[in-house]
């Protein structure tokens, strides 16, 4: 994960709670990973009651936490359990998102809190820039004339697929649909879309 990243779901998370009491409660990875910059390592989680990795890779046992094989679109899990549920970089390879986005909102307790990231699409004002400016070149306008009206977007990264980029629009509307949205921010270039809900 890119520490930008990291560093900005350190941020929204203690934004959004700053008390610390969903922080210190029950808190559910969708796509944990066994490595360092998992979400469950944030730092504002480590005084969390439990933790708990879900991940179709296989099973694994982590200082702190584990991560359990499973289905997101068909969590094993209680409804209304748990206190703060995140995931990065895990829906764009998610053929049913929308199941896994169900399951998400089915597990929160009543004020729980939701933090998703994910690849968006779209360009800056110096993509715009720069698609103006290599336009503007006789020899080269033709052939980018497909590339002049493209956005950027994060390059696919089968893992096992990649199927799904998110706008602005899809991470207010979809994303953060049934929630308290609480942020939307874009990140980087290509952007990375981080969103934050509280279950009603």
């Amino acid at each position: 994960m890119h520490p930008v990243i990291f560093q900005a779901f350190e941020r929204l998370l203690r934004e959004a709670d700053p008390d610390g009491r969903r922080c210190k409660g029950r808190v559910l990875e969708i796509g944990a990973m066994p490595a360092a910059d998992t979400l469950l390592n944030l730092p504002a989680l480590r005084g969390a009651a439990f933790r708990l990795g879900v991940n179709l890779a296989p099973a694994s046992r982590q200082p702190g936490f584990e991560i359990r094989q499973g289905d997101a679109n068909r969590l094993d899990l209680d409804s209304d359990d748990f206190d703060l549920v995140v995931s990065n970089s895990t829906l764009e390879h998610d053929r049913r998102f929308w199941l896994t986005l169900a399951e998400a909102r089915r597990v929160l307790k009543p004020g729980g809190l939701l933090l998703l990231g994910v690849p968006g699409f779209g360009g800056g004002a110096g993509w715009a820039r720069c698609k103006r400016l290599l336009g503007s070149v006789p020899l080269l306008r033709r052939r980018l004339a497909g590339w002049r009206v493209s956005e950027l977007t994060l390059a696919r990264h089968d893992l096992p697929r990649d199927y799904w980029r998110f706008g602005e629009a899809a991470a207010r509307e979809i994303l953060l649909e049934g929630l308290e949205p609480l942020a939307v921010e874009r990140l980087l270039e290509p952007p990375r879309f981080l969103v934050v809900g509280r279950k009603p």
